[in-house]
């Protein structure tokens, strides 16, 4: 067990568990027509995931774990996935037309950081330009997310 990043699996744990949970309480406010409700809940679920999920990627900075991804890499997709999850939170509040869009951003912005995280050479990682560019896109969606959240206005809020 010694060099494995136990912190980081079990915080992915919670983070998997955390969305579930919100996942099926958010569907069961959409079987009893509080569409609303439920899509407050979702991006509340997803915004605690996001959190869990950052402090599962900081876990491999700490010095007992062998062959850690790059710092940098690290760092950007904590922050990547922060701020994902602020953004549709907060295009939540903005209506349904903000929110798909934010939603859609966050979830590119997440399969980024995926990808980021799935290429190795022979199960090590390491910082190059491929990963460095899937990392910088994760960030660009992440707050293009937040922007959609923090700037978009529905045309009942215009004429407001």
């Amino acid at each position: 067990m010694e060099g494995m990043n136990i912190a980081g699996l079990l915080l992915g744990f919670v983070a998997a568990l955390v969305l579930g949970g919100t996942c099926l309480v958010a569907i069961g406010h959409w079987i009893a027509r509080r569409s609303d409700q439920g899509l407050r809940l979702f991006a509340i679920g997803l915004l605690s995931t996001a959190v869990v999920a950052a402090f599962a990627v900081l876990s491999f900075l700490a010095r007992e774990i062998n062959d850690p991804p790059p710092t940098v890499i690290c760092l950007l997709t904590a922050l990547s996935l922060v701020v994902g999850g602020s953004g549709q939170f907060v295009a939540n509040r903005q209506g349904r037309g903000a929110y798909g869009a934010a939603l859609v951003c966050t979830l590119g912005s997440i399969g980024f950081v995926v990808a980021a995280f799935m290429v190795t050479e022979y199960g090590q990682y390491v910082l190059n330009a491929r990963n460095l560019c899937l990392s910088g896109l994760s960030l660009v969606l992440a707050a293009a997310s937040m922007i959609i959240g923090l700037f978009w206005r529905s045309r009942g809020q215009m004429n407001a």
